[in-house]
């Protein structure tokens, strides 16, 4: 998305833990500020939800976090004038998203498009909307619309990821993900993403390097240490597996995160 016309959108990512487990996580970007009160660490304490092995799409969020998007407004200096019809209806989406009223936001995201079709954060906001509905195909399609009018948007590239992803087109994830790395070096959930991808290539190594990364940049993000762990088991680093393993469970206890605590140590007791 462009982001002189739009520096109020927050960037919402989703990722899933492997092999064990799922956690949906949000790090939020506007390209001035950043919002208070948003963390990797309070959604990984509220989500972390184990057993399940599939990837989220990208964007796949509770309607809490459409509710962040839409009490945003755009930077004073936006040239908004282009479209002032269109900015109406992108709103009206994203407040209908925030309602659950997914259906309804995917209207208004149309109506937008359709007043003006080269309007690309419409297009990555239904796309969004269409991840967190269940919808790969059309994020994907509505993920590339915006990447064609904005090729440096790291965050529509890093959705398309996933959501490819999500359909088992892991190369073709992998090849987003690593592009999305290039324009933003700095987001930690898409090296998280890019290390869950991998793992399912059976690239742990590679894996285990990303893992790595995301906690150098998020470095109390638990569900990177249980990811990484896993990784490290799968290549035989039982030693790195449970120190990994360890310091997820002690992350989620001091979050009062006890189911997802409780994963971590059977998981440990698996090794141990």
């Amino acid at each position: 998305m462009n982001s002189s016309l739009f520096s109020y959108l927050v960037r919402v990512f989703s990722a899933a833990v492997a092999m064990t487990g799922l956690v949906t996580g949000l790090a939020e970007r506007a390209s001035a500020t950043s919002l208070p009160g948003l963390s990797l660490e309070k959604f990984a304490s509220q989500e972390f939800s184990p057993n399940r092995t599939e990837l989220l799409a990208l964007h796949s969020s509770p309607q809490t976090r459409f509710s962040t998007i839409a009490q945003l407004t755009p930077s004073p200096d936006s040239p908004t004038e282009r479209s002032d019809d269109a900015f109406t209806y992108l709103n009206r989406g994203l407040e209908r998203a925030a309602s659950g009223d997914y259906a309804g936001a995917i209207d208004q995201f149309t109506q937008a498009i359709e007043l003006d079709p080269d309007f690309a954060p419409a297009y990555g906001s239904r796309g969004l909307v269409r991840a967190a509905s269940g919808d790969m195909e059309g994020a994907i399609l509505d993920y590339s619309r915006a990447i064609e009018l904005d090729p440096n948007d790291a965050i529509a590239y890093g959705g398309r990821g996933v959501a490819h992803a999500e359909t088992g087109e892991y190369e073709a994830a992998l090849e987003d993900l690593s592009r999305s790395i290039e324009l933003d070096p700095t987001f930690a959930l898409t090296y998280y993403n890019r290390g869950i991808a991998r793992t399912e290539v059976d690239d742990h190594e590679g894996a285990v390097a990303d893992f790595t990364r995301t906690l150098e940049l998020e470095t109390n993000f638990a569900p990177a240490y249980v990811s990484r762990g896993l990784a490290r088991s799968e290549l035989g680093d039982r030693e790195g597996a449970i120190t990994d393993l360890q310091k997820a469970a002690e992350i989620f206890e001091s979050m009062g995160n006890t189911e997802a605590q409780q994963r971590a140590l059977e998981e440990l007791e698996r090794l141990e």
